[in-house]
């Protein structure tokens, strides 16, 4: 599937504005792109996820849905852990290496 739609309504008043949010920012190229009239949605991103907006409003008031889709994963956690990783394999390396050296000083 290269695309999803996400629809909002106003079911009272007249004269409706619509506007979407991704993660509580403004809709990018990156995610979707939005209908003429704002009350449709085009999500072009993979995976789809993270929390989609809709606000709608007129004379009368506002109102608001979100959708929710399973959270996007931060492209820097895996990177991080591995660094992480590195460091502590490095300091036992380090701190054994150490440990061998002073043991065969002073054994000698």
């Amino acid at each position: 599937m290269s695309h999803s739609t996400l629809v909002c309504h106003e079911a009272w008043g007249t004269d409706p504005s619509f506007s979407w949010l991704h993660e509580r920012a403004a809709i990018t190229q990156q995610v979707g792109r939005v209908s003429k009239d704002g009350s449709t949605l085009f999500v072009t991103m993979t995976p789809i996820c993270g929390h989609f907006t809709c606000m709608v409003g007129n004379k009368l008031g506002y109102s608001s849905a979100t959708y929710t889709a399973a959270p996007c994963e931060s492209g820097g956690r895996g990177m991080m852990a591995a660094v992480v990783c590195l460091v502590l394999l490095l300091l036992v390396c380090g701190g054994v290496l150490a440990f061998l050296l002073w043991r065969y000083r002073y054994q000698t």
